[in-house]
């Protein structure tokens, strides 16, 4: 009787186990996921999405300051003057010439009175606080031949400022939102923004659903979203466009993995953009037979420390070249990502025998814990992936000390060159490229300088 009694309750201890099981088993994805992964836990990574390396040539050194060709300017420090030159991740030029920054603390200065400043290599500049661009944080920028000033702003969407250098110019918010299918949706991660040289359209990237947020030191963390959409792999990514005179905006592509850096052709018959996990290059038509279809440009040889997986196709801007990148034509390639492209200029620039010339830039090499992934099989790097996504953005690697451009012939679809500084002695974590009048301006988020390359 004790003997039958023990094993009934053997088997109610057994089931009321299984119940909890059962339960702790619905709790946890029903209840606790959407806790643990506001934006989702990481999505399997196989087959060609897996990235393949090469080794970093450090005998390649052709971008530091000692050969003459890289000069770092600082801003001039007058009357105790709060600095102005802090993170300024863009360099863009009005129509005429007049050279302004995109800074971290959300402000558009102008860089003038550039001046050698008795170190080599180096020169000082006037900074003028020209216009608050809002709450957010900027990170491309375009201005049209009218002098309004289009802004990808991670935080805000697409905005805009007319004559930003006016006395009642001020900024406002273009586009927040976006019909996608039944569904009005939000711009999460406005990235990047050009404008038809022909029909003035604009045309912007939203990167990821993953938003941007401040760290403890209430600035806007724009790397964070990157990591984590690397780490969760999936595609979010869109195409937009804003019409001025409607006001209407469009999904152009979508399913992209974090959508960057774009650029349109002097015909208007395309677009460029940078899909940065992917590490390709697209291309969406505008024109043609094609008009409306999206379709990679070629592959290409390795770059250092990774994958080189785009060739680019670059064209004039037109009227007025736009920013750091289109600021990210190939890869925002931070900590988790491999070191491809961050910022691309597709103003191109001739040196005869018709060649058509573009440069990328690399802000890091790989970082440790990427190949140690990348090496994983699969299901297990997905598994290791999530929980990455667990830790606090502040533990998420950083960058390498490291900065790459690489020199492509448009024409022909070759690779030329690569300008490298392999340790990042002079340069460092530089994530933006424009080119003007014959030299690349380099910028970068957190940097307290912007870098001139002769060309």
């Amino acid at each position: 009787m004790a003997s039958q009694q023990s094993q009934d309750g053997r088997t109610r201890n057994m089931l009321r186990l299984s119940i909890f099981v059962g339960c702790l088993g619905w709790f946890v994805p029903k209840v606790m996921h959407p806790i643990l992964f506001p934006f989702g836990s990481a999505v399997p990574v196989v087959g060609d999405d897996r990235i393949s390396y090469v080794s970093v040539d450090h005998t390649n050194d052709s971008l530091q300051s000692k050969h003459g060709k890289l000069t770092k300017i600082y801003e001039r420090k007058e009357g105790g003057k709060r600095p102005l030159l802090v993170g300024p991740e863009t360099v863009v030029f009005d129509h005429v010439g007049n050279l302004f920054l995109l800074t971290e603390e959300a402000n558009l200065v102008q860089v003038s009175d550039m001046q050698p400043s008795g170190n080599e290599n180096t020169m000082t500049a006037t900074t003028t606080l020209v216009a608050s661009l809002g709450q957010g944080r900027p990170l491309g920028g375009c201005f049209t031949p009218d002098n309004t000033l289009y802004i990808a702003d991670a935080v805000l969407g697409l905005t805009r400022m007319r004559n930003p250098a006016g006395l009642h110019s001020k900024i406002e918010l273009v586009a927040a939102e976006v019909m996608d299918g039944d569904a009005m949706t939000t711009i999460r991660f406005a990235d990047d923004v050009t404008v038809g040289p022909q029909s003035g359209m604009v045309y912007f990237t939203d990167a990821t659903d993953i938003p941007a947020s401040r760290d403890n030191s209430m600035v806007w963390d724009v790397m964070y979203p990157s990591k984590a959409n690397c780490m969760q792999g999936t595609r979010t990514g869109r195409l937009l466009q804003y019409n001025p005179e409607t006001e209407d905006v469009t999904v152009l592509a979508r399913n992209l993995l974090f959508a960057n850096g774009i650029a349109v052709d002097e015909q208007e018959t395309y677009i460029l953009f940078a899909e940065t996990f992917s590490l390709r290059l697209a291309k969406y038509h505008l024109a043609g037979d094609k008009k409306g279809s999206l379709e990679y440009v070629v592959d290409g040889p390795p770059a250092p420390g990774c994958k080189f997986s785009v060739i680019m196709q670059c064209d004039e801007f037109g009227v007025v070249p736009c920013s750091h990148a289109p600021p990210y034509l190939c890869l925002f390639a931070l900590s988790f990502a491999c070191t491809d492209y961050d910022g691309v200029d597709c103003a191109w620039t001739s040196k005869g025998n018709d060649n058509e010339y573009c440069y990328g830039i690399h802000p890091s090499t790989v970082v440790p814990a990427h190949k140690v992934l990348n090496a994983i099989p699969h299901p297990l790097d997905q598994i290791l992936r999530s929980m990455l996504m667990l830790l606090p953005s502040w533990l998420a690697p950083a960058m390498q000390p490291y900065t790459a451009i690489s020199v492509v012939d448009a024409s022909r679809n070759e690779f030329v060159e690569l300008l490298q500084d392999p340790t990042g002695k002079d340069v460092a974590g530089m994530t933006g490229v424009t080119v003007r009048d014959n030299k690349l301006y380099l910028g970068s988020l957190r940097n307290d300088y912007i870098g001139v390359y002769e060309l």
